[in-house]
């Protein structure tokens, strides 16, 4: 059987689920995962986003429309499977395997501004002929806020970035907050102050970690 007739095959047990990959020879599932199949039950699968965490943002929280549920294959991660949240099928048959199951508002970003992203991953176990039931999932705070606030730094400019290279560029007159995602490993973010005289100074500010609001109150002595 080849590639074209796989997909057909597999087509009407997916039913509206939308694929990843846009033509034949990359369509998903790819012949080496076709070992069985098994249904998923998303009977009593729901989202919920911590409260807590939508708090200490300030901001709004998320629509439960905005968020996609991807099942991404061990091993085979340009295969992944998005559906959106809002239109989940109550069963669907998928190849049988291993999969992370990740849930999200918006995909994970080196910066936004005043888009925070909450999301949850789950490792599960596809059965062939077996069904396996997807309990529910709270999505948390995914990227570190930096709640800005100024004092005495009126016609000031500023660079805010961490190793990544994104950089945040603003000024004292900002009221949105940058959202970054911190790479692995990454424990400190750099400030970078110009004065309306065009001198420069720079702080390294360390306590950075993903899913907490960082703090910033930038004045004079911020740069002590």
């Amino acid at each position: 059987m080849n590639r074209h007739q796989l997909f057909k095959l597999m087509l009407p047990a997916l039913g509206l689920l939308a694929l990843s990959a846009c033509d034949d020879d990359k369509a998903w599932p790819k012949d080496e995962l076709l070992i069985g199949k098994g249904t998923v039950d998303l009977q009593a699968f729901t989202l919920t986003v911590n409260a807590d965490n939508v708090a200490e943002t300030g901001l709004p929280a998320p629509s439960l429309d905005d968020f996609t549920v991807t099942f991404t294959p061990v091993g085979h991660k340009a295969d992944t499977l998005v559906l959106d949240y809002a239109t989940l099928e109550p069963t669907m048959v998928i190849p049988s395997g291993s999969y992370t199951i990740t849930a999200q508002n918006i995909a994970a970003s080196p910066l936004t501004w005043d888009a925070p992203r909450y999301a949850s991953s789950r490792d599960i176990t596809v059965a062939k002929n077996q069904t396996t039931t997807i309990a529910s999932m709270e999505c948390t705070l995914a990227n570190m806020m930096v709640k800005l606030a100024f004092e005495n730094v009126e016609g000031w400019s500023f660079m805010l970035w961490i190793e990544d290279g994104a950089v945040a560029q603003f000024t004292s007159a900002e009221t949105r907050s940058p959202f970054f995602t911190v790479p692995t490993g990454a424990t400190t973010m750099m400030l970078n102050a110009t004065l309306p005289s065009g001198d420069t100074m720079l702080k390294v500010l360390s306590g950075i970690a993903n899913g907490t609001v960082y703090p910033l109150t930038i004045t004079p002595e911020t740069f002590n």
